[in-house]
């Protein structure tokens, strides 16, 4: 049941991109509303983890709970990772490039 709730979540926001020479724009309310039921779902996997225990909007993607999420094997990290990608309407490639924008706006100027 996990897996068919995670694939359906999924299938709401976009994958990152293959490239790093590109980003995606994404609605900050998808985001948001995606990124709320996916808490949610951690709350009933993993009941006494107490970084869900947060507000969604409270829990950053790049905190203990992307983590904690990879070294569970569970499904939701596949959508969370997502969620490292994405920063200010924008999906990028990698977290690397969500955490620093300004890098891949270097890397492009660098590149035209």
């Amino acid at each position: 049941m996990l897996h068919a709730e995670v694939v359906a979540i999924e299938r709401t926001i976009p994958e990152p991109p293959n490239s790093s020479d590109k980003r995606i724009a994404v609605d900050p309310t998808v985001m948001a509303k995606a990124k709320s039921v996916v808490i949610e779902l951690c709350r009933r996997e993993f009941p006494n983890e107490p970084v869900f225990k947060h507000p969604a909007d409270k829990i950053h993607p790049m905190s203990f709970a992307g983590r904690f999420l990879d070294d569970t094997g569970a499904p939701l990290y596949r959508i969370w990772h997502r969620f490292m990608c994405y920063a200010d309407g924008w999906m990028y490639e990698q977290p690397y490039f969500a955490l620093h924008p300004e890098q891949w706006r270097r890397k492009q100027s660098a590149s035209a």
